[in-house]
């Protein structure tokens, strides 16, 4: 459905002759669309830096709450409301992440993007796989901070990509992965490839699996 506000309509009637029907509106409000982050600052500030944004929500929208800024590859958080932080050390590169009161999140870029990291986007990723075979399938387990698409891969020791899987707008991931009869026994890594909404896109480390019949 579109965002905006909906009510739940509760009817109810009492139990007794000629009583007449009697309706409670609970009033809900949907909102889909995350936080547009723009115009990021840097400004020296008593020996310290100033890091500063514009952050818009849409029109309609449950509001802007607040933002997790990443600075360098370092965890920092904004009051609730506002739209800057103060941090020791000069900033490289930058990641806010916005959040409106939904919880819908956008995360905007600035600087060096080799800061950005998963766990911007997961707090969680697992697999478990020895002496895999057709019986005893890889365990994958994932969790995200919202729905997001995954993309597992699954490589050899030389890197060459011998298999991937796709689980669509998902908070939580959990899957098996079975090697074909064909992949011979030995080595193998996986990964997942994780895009959010508003295309922030990070990878996660490879976790090795080893193949045994």
């Amino acid at each position: 459905v579109p965002d905006g506000t909906y009510n739940y309509v509760i009817k109810s009637t009492l139990d007794y002759k000629k009583a007449k029907p009697q309706y409670v509106k609970l009033p809900v409000k949907v909102d889909s669309k995350a936080v547009k982050v723009s115009n990021i600052q840097v400004q020296p500030n008593n020996g310290k830096y100033e890091i500063s944004f514009n952050a818009t929500d849409s029109t309609g929208g449950s509001g802007y709450n607040g933002a997790i800024v990443f600075v360098n590859g370092e965890y920092y958080e904004t009051n609730e409301g506002e739209t800057s932080v103060i941090v020791p050390t000069e900033p490289k590169g930058i990641v806010v992440m916005a959040f409106d009161y939904a919880y819908n999140q956008s995360y905007t870029v600035w600087g060096d993007e080799s800061y950005i990291d998963s766990n911007m986007v997961l707090s969680w990723f697992y697999v478990s796989g020895t002496n895999v075979n057709e019986n005893n399938p890889v365990q994958i387990t994932g969790y995200a901070n919202n729905r997001v698409d995954w993309k597992i891969y699954v490589k050899d020791k030389n890197g060459n990509i011998i298999d991937t899987k796709e689980v669509l707008n998902e908070h939580t991931l959990r899957m098996k992965w079975t090697p074909e009869s064909d992949v011979p026994d030995g080595t193998y890594y996986i990964s997942a490839g994780v895009n959010t909404k508003d295309g922030f896109k990070v990878t996660t480390e490879s976790e090795q699996v080893t193949v045994k019949r």
